[in-house]
């Protein structure tokens, strides 16, 4: 969408101010990656509990509202999964799976949702009871 109707060069700097705001948001030990044109993930590391990810996830929102706001027009529809990554984890196979799963969950949620997951949470989210 970005650049269709602004042309790459304009697509560019966008993301690249966009990335640098979500960046402000979270920690150095976090790590933000961009799957898509609007999809992002972060996973927490190090973190106690779902609090410090939720109030990631609250910085995020605030700020990209914000940032929204700046820029004069509509944010880019984001969608961005947040994994607290925790010791139950056993490998990067693990860990990669439900980053996924927790991005897909936030792009069903709809344009501009950040949402917070952790290991037991996707694993409530994505059995096949979950509906029931």
């Amino acid at each position: 969408v970005l650049r269709t109707e602004h042309g790459e060069q304009s697509a560019n700097q966008f993301l690249r101010e966009f990335a640098i705001t979500i960046k402000t948001c979270i920690r150095p030990t976090d790590t933000l990656s961009r799957f898509d044109t609007e999809h992002f993930f972060i996973l927490v590391e190090q973190a106690p509990g779902l609090h410090i990810p939720t109030l990631i996830a609250a910085r995020l929102e605030a700020k990209l509202q914000a940032f929204g706001q700046a820029t004069g027009g509509q944010p880019l529809p984001y969608s961005i999964g947040v994994l607290l990554c925790d010791s139950r984890y056993e490998d990067a196979d693990e860990i990669l799976r439900d980053a996924d799963a927790a991005l897909k969950l936030a792009v069903a949620a709809g344009a501009r949702s950040c949402m917070v997951f952790d290991r037991d949470s996707l694993r409530k989210d994505l059995s096949p009871t979950a509906d029931t």
